[in-house]
């Protein structure tokens, strides 16, 4: 099922019928498998036009999963959707000094297209420094 939900690409279509693809991929941001609500994430970013999987992929920045939280900041980043609801869960995210580094690094790349206070600003930077030192020091544990 994941796979076959990846291999959905948009083309030029219409409103309307991206409007009845995110619906049908909405069916999947709950679905017991990992796999299969990452690649929804992955999908609701290509194919939403209109801003109605905001909040979908918040549920999936917010998800237990770190492959799905992964797949949901990716497609906010590379798709460039907004609300204020994922700006929140993308700043506690990143504010997760538990949460993977690689994935803190992403939403940190996300937030660059939401508009930040100094504070926030600041939050981002630093768990961007957080996450980087998580990264380059693991690369040295493994080059032992």
């Amino acid at each position: 099922l994941s796979a076959a939900i990846g291999t959905l690409r948009p083309a030029t279509v219409d409103q309307r019928e991206s409007s009845e693809i995110t619906t049908q991929l909405h069916h999947f941001v709950d679905h017991p498998d990992t796999a299969v609500r990452a690649k929804a994430m992955e999908a609701l970013g290509r194919w939403d036009k209109t801003g109605d999987a905001a909040d979908a992929l918040a549920a999936g920045v917010r998800d237990a999963e770190a492959q799905v939280r992964w797949s949901a900041v990716a497609a906010v980043a590379d798709n460039r959707i907004r609300s204020s609801e994922l700006k929140d869960s993308l700043l506690q995210l990143v504010a997760d000094a538990g949460e993977q580094p690689d994935v803190r690094l992403s939403a940190v790349k996300a937030l660059q297209y939401f508009e930040l206070d100094a504070h926030e600003a600041a939050m981002a930077v630093d768990a961007a420094k957080a996450a980087d030192r998580q990264l380059y020091a693991g690369a040295g544990d493994m080059a032992e």
